[in-house]
């Protein structure tokens, strides 16, 4: 497993293709948000999630807001 520290606004590039952002990060409660940029053809879950997703009967539903601005 690689570790990686990174700080707000910075990013990580896996591949070509993949891009994770740091949005943000909260202390209280204790968050870090992160914008995942891929193809669509990717599934991009987390893996926690994973798991619940599998146990439940009916199909999840998943929102996300679109972010217009380029990661670089």
């Amino acid at each position: 497993m690689l570790l990686l520290t990174r700080r707000e606004g910075e990013n990580i590039i896996i591949g070509d293709e993949i891009q994770i952002q740091i949005l943000s990060v909260s202390k209280d409660p204790e968050h870090v948000h992160i914008g995942v940029e891929s193809p669509d053809v990717l599934a991009v879950q987390c893996s926690d999630v994973g798991s619940e997703v599998t146990d439940r009967k009916q199909d999840p539903v998943i929102t996300y807001k679109q972010a217009r601005r380029v990661i670089r």
